[in-house]
């Protein structure tokens, strides 16, 4: 049974631009794990965005030029101009949805990384309990560690030490399967693997 040191999480440990990378991280980890650099949700919300509404404006031309599909070529506007408010809407909730993060964090934690799977107890009694089985990834990156579940919205965050990173290492080595640990690395406002 390995014990998580210091598996308290304190919101002061997450920054707005850490709280995006770790999204970046657990939301589009399969391009991450093809080897393609993914920029934080900020940027990548942006260019959706401005990709749509040149596929609008592109779409709007086409119907005013041309009689022929008219039908059609409203329905690609109206589907475009969906996806623009949908955009829209994401990026102005990214700072709500930061802020409930850092409401939602237990105070008082303690995680068990044993032959069962994960365990997250709070004030002694276990509210989480995840099998090896269901362990999607675990990332370890600088500023935070992040493990990822099926079957789950669960998701585990704490922020990095190398004592802590032993520990998972440790833990993955004898019950789990070291090949779902990837070491991330962000630089110049990308993530890929190390």
């Amino acid at each position: 049974m390995i014990k998580l040191t210091d598996s308290n999480i304190n919101p002061k440990d997450y920054s707005y631009e850490q709280w995006l990378w770790i999204n970046a991280a657990l939301d589009r980890t399969q391009p991450v794990l093809d080897g393609k650099a993914v920029h934080d949700l900020r940027k990548q919300y942006n260019n959706d965005f401005v990709l749509l509404v040149i596929m609008a404006i592109l779409a709007a031309i086409i119907y005013i030029k041309v009689e022929d599909y008219r039908m059609e070529l409203s329905a690609l506007i109206t589907i475009f101009g969906i996806y623009a408010v949908t955009h829209i809407y994401r990026m102005i909730t990214l700072k709500s949805r930061y802020e409930r993060f850092l409401g939602a964090l237990p105070a008082d934690t303690e995680i068990i990384l044993d032959e069962t799977g994960f365990s997250q107890f709070e004030a002694n009694k276990r509210t989480v309990h995840v099998p090896w089985k269901d362990f999607q990834l675990c990332f370890i990156a600088e500023d935070f560690i992040a493990m990822k579940f099926e079957n789950t919205k669960y998701r585990f965050v704490t922020k990095y030490s190398k004592e802590k990173e032993e520990q998972i290492l440790e833990a993955f080595g004898t019950w789990g399967n070291v090949d779902l640990v990837k070491h991330l690395k962000v630089e110049n406002g990308k993530m890929s693997l190390k």
